[in-house]
């Protein structure tokens, strides 16, 4: 990313009404703020599947849609896998 992680975070945060791209609840640039939701930068592409840094890849999160769609994605992957065909016990190696 050529732009720090906090400017390239403002712009969204201003683009996107300070709103959480997942749930929709209000979010927080400043992560000392007590009670706030710190926004969190989520790429919708991942970068390791060639996604790109561009602003339109790109969405603030709460921490609690970050978790959650961090947590199922290695269950997506596999339902995937077994879906194709693939044996499930290497379906879950390569997730």
């Amino acid at each position: 990313m050529s732009q720090s992680r906090q400017s390239i975070r403002k712009v969204l945060f201003a683009l996107r009404d300070g709103k959480c791209g997942r749930c929709g609840c209000s979010l927080s640039l400043d992560f000392k703020f007590y009670g706030s939701i710190f926004a969190l930068l989520h790429h919708i592409n991942p970068k390791s599947k060639g996604g790109t840094d561009n602003y339109s890849n790109l969405l603030l999160t709460c921490q609690y849609c970050e978790t959650l769609y961090h947590s199922t994605q290695p269950l997506i992957s596999v339902r995937e896998k077994i879906e194709d065909g693939t044996n499930i016990s290497s379906a879950w190696r390569l997730a």
